[in-house]
């Protein structure tokens, strides 16, 4: 599904709209954009967006992938150490869904975690795609 890079809730509004400056409204245009390290220099200089904070960006929208997953679950998964496509492959649904039910009861960032069937079939979905944010050139 695709977002509007506005959904993105770690991007303010003067950085969304210098990516809007370049055309890109959407995660999966972020994700094109961005893809690679040399991508993610191209457009913080094209930007003056530190590139750090894109390639976080990217990430998060490598993960908005994922079937099921929405921007405030994903923002959820950030809070509770998930910042990669390769980080929630390598959860343990169970363990994952426990600290989600934690970190929210303390931050409320979404109306309901979800259940933990729901949380394997994210987990399982995301092993079976290939992250598309590439680390090295």
């Amino acid at each position: 599904m695709q977002y509007a890079i506005n959904e993105i809730t770690s991007i303010p509004n003067d950085q969304v709209k210098k990516l809007h400056e370049q055309g890109i409204k959407t995660a999966d245009a972020l994700l094109d954009a961005a893809r690679t390290p040399a991508d993610r220099r191209a457009l913080s200089s094209a930007t003056g967006i530190e590139e750090i904070k894109i390639f976080k960006w990217v990430n998060y929208a490598d993960l908005s992938r994922i079937d099921g997953l929405d921007p405030e679950l994903t923002t959820l998964l950030e809070e509770v150490g998930i910042t990669t496509m390769l980080d929630l492959r390598g959860r343990s649904p169970f363990s994952l869904h426990s600290k989600m039910v934690s970190t929210n009861q303390k931050r409320n960032l979404v109306d309901q975690v979800p259940d933990m069937l729901h949380m394997a079939d994210i987990v399982n979905h995301a092993k079976s795609m290939e992250p598309e944010v590439a680390y090295k050139d």
